[in-house]
């Protein structure tokens, strides 16, 4: 929706403004510009997340934790401009 908005209004993409989505469905990359994208690992995310939700009704004095989830930058057409 972002990048229709952005044509309809005569700026270009990515000479104008970048576009990064996130979540990198498959999508992004049969958009006009391609679109960079974050891609998050979401089997991992949710392995931990039910980790921590079992974690804590089995003892919830358990004190909280903070986990990183590892992401990756898909770089693609819609954030490169070359002069």
């Amino acid at each position: 929706g972002a990048i229709r908005g952005i044509k309809e209004r005569g700026l270009r993409i990515p000479e104008d403004i970048a576009i990064v989505g996130f979540n990198d469905t498959p999508l992004t990359t049969y958009m006009d510009p391609p679109m960079s994208s974050v891609e998050i690992f979401v089997y991992e995310l949710g392995y931990n997340a039910s980790e921590i939700l079992i974690n804590q009704f089995e003892n919830p004095d358990v004190q909280k934790k903070n986990i990183v989830i590892k992401t990756e930058l898909k770089v693609r057409k819609s954030s490169i401009f070359k002069r």
